[in-house]
């Protein structure tokens, strides 16, 4: 646990809001009304990813005004994961609120579900799933609901998470991987009229294929890696131990 970690019997719990923003001028505003009207969240930090366009700009009137708001900008865009561990460790709370800056149709419901099982400790982290209604998702998060960028975790949890600086794109699997490894709970919850605006309506029908190509390939080339160098570790130690062991044995016939 770090200097974050937040003592048992602390009510309530403190949440620090982060929200990593590239390019995003045109609805970073609608996402940051929301948080600002939540009086539960003891901070709120957007991370802008070397945006081109005047994200930060859009950003410092809400930093003006209220001192919760912090605003960091990275000089290059360095990749979203790259953004959300610059947040977090900044951050003063150890219970830490990631939500996208793209958002459509954000309530304060919304981050209530999010918040509220990890600070009951029900649970390590939750992801959000996009849902119609009660009963039926969002056609991408029908499978896809595990990359959610919608999550709350308890940062000392995962700090230190191996490569997590450099997923980029594959932070929410990073994140899923080592919350299974470590054994910790997560759970799935409803986030009901909640969606993005979809890539192509961002950025017209080539571009918009053209970016979620290079998402989902980059998450799935991440993922890769990390489960095959931990394969590879994992079976080198089998190994080695399996060796002493008949070494072990071989001493012990000697005798």
């Amino acid at each position: 646990m770090d200097e974050k970690t937040i003592k048992s019997g602390t009510t309530p719990l403190p949440v620090s809001c982060v929200v990593p923003a590239y390019n995003e001028v045109e609805r970073i505003a609608d996402v940051l009304h929301v948080l600002e009207a939540d009086s539960s969240l003891v901070e709120i930090i957007i991370v802008d990813d070397g945006s081109t366009d005047r994200t930060a700009a859009m950003v410092r009137p809400f930093v003006a005004r209220d001192p919760r708001f912090r605003l960091l900008c990275l000089a290059d865009n360095c990749g979203k994961a790259a953004a959300m561990v610059l947040g977090a460790r900044e951050a003063s709370s150890d219970t830490i609120l990631f939500l996208d800056a793209d958002l459509c149709g954000l309530r304060l419901e919304h981050i209530q579900a999010l918040v509220h099982p990890v600070l009951a400790g029900a649970c390590a982290m939750t992801r959000g799933r996009f849902m119609e209604d009660e009963s039926s998702a969002h056609l991408a998060h029908i499978l896809l609901h595990h990359l959610s960028g919608q999550r709350c975790l308890r940062w000392s949890l995962f700090c230190d998470v191996q490569e997590l600086y450099l997923a980029r794109y594959g932070a929410e699997t990073a994140l899923n991987l080592h919350a299974r490894r470590q054994g910790l709970e997560v759970r799935t919850v409803p986030l009901i009229g909640l969606a993005h605006e979809g890539r192509i309506a961002k950025r017209g029908l080539l571009g918009g294929l053209m970016v979620s190509w290079r998402v989902y390939r980059g998450i799935a080339l991440y993922g890769l890696r990390l489960a095959w160098h931990s394969d590879l570790v994992d079976g080198a130690l089998g190994l080695v131990r399996r060796g002493l062991g008949s070494l072990w044995r071989r001493d012990e016939l000697s005798d």
